[in-house]
């Protein structure tokens, strides 16, 4: 959306928490939804505004804060997208985390952890009474430097992105089945819908409501079946036609909360 014609609001008033507490695993955006291939690419036959080969680039980080009674984590989770053309795009998510032990018993560790790669086809383009639709597929590699920093075998995730553009407000649905490649843990089908109200050109108010149920695998002796939900709120700020801010809270079961903040440039001018 063009941030033209609007009064510019002040960057403090997206600080809606400045401590965080509680586990944190969040993306390079503070919603798990991703949206459609075409979202970061500017209408059919729009002139770009740099050299064409950066056009359809986004990159982008995030901040995430854990504590508990043994160590404190911090992780940097790090995005990168690029399309190929308006239906397929291309993610890869490394991620940098220090974990710093509280206690002479503890250990402390740094370094990157599991690498996650994305593909996203858009194989039906959104009109006015529809949806854009997009197959994706992912894969999360074990390549953490240390075994603390991510988890055993390939994850492979396979399902389908909805999109709708409403004018003001933007809609994100994501269906995913994950086989898990670590044998002791279990299957996974996320579902999360996503909504960003446009107030004006500059501030969006994000929302986002995202279901994991975990359904047990052959041989591991669990019942499966068992839900995990969490919501989120927050705000995002558009700064210009580049350069975006997010934060919100995400409120999870058992009365845990976070808090979580990310950036990104696209390179396009959305």
């Amino acid at each position: 959306m063009s941030a033209q014609g609007y009064p510019r609001f002040r960057f403090p008033l997206l600080f809606l928490i400045t401590v965080l507490i509680g586990p944190v695993s969040a993306p390079a955006r503070i919603t798990k939804s991703r949206p459609s291939a075409s979202s970061a690419i500017k209408a059919p036959g729009a002139t770009p505004s740099i050299w064409t080969p950066f056009y359809s680039l986004v990159i982008g980080s995030g901040f995430e804060y854990q504590r508990d009674q043994d160590q404190t984590e911090y992780g940097f989770p790090i995005l990168i997208e690029y399309n190929f053309s308006e239906q397929l795009k291309l993610t890869i998510e490394p991620k940098f985390t220090r974990i710093v032990g509280r206690d002479a018993g503890s250990r402390s560790v740094s370094g990157f952890g599991d690498l996650e790669t994305t593909v996203d086809y858009e194989f039906l383009r959104e009109r006015r009474y529809r949806p854009a639709l997009s197959l994706e597929g992912a894969i999360r590699w074990p390549t953490a430097e240390d075994s603390d920093l991510g988890e055993p075998g390939r994850d492979y995730t396979f399902g389908l992105v909805a999109s709708k553009d409403l004018v003001l407000v933007d809609i994100d649905l994501n269906v995913l089945y994950t086989f898990i490649g670590d044998h002791e843990q279990e299957d996974t089908v996320d579902i999360s819908l996503a909504a960003e109200w446009h107030v004006n050109g500059y501030v969006g108010v994000i929302a986002e409501v995202a279901n994991v149920t975990r359904l047990g695998t052959l041989g591991s002796g669990s019942t499966g079946g068992r839900h995990e939900t969490e919501a989120t709120i927050g705000l995002s700020w558009q700064a210009n036609k580049f350069f975006k801010f997010e934060q919100g809270v995400v409120f999870k079961e058992g009365g845990i909360w976070e808090a979580v903040f990310a950036w990104e440039w696209n390179f396009g001018g959305d």
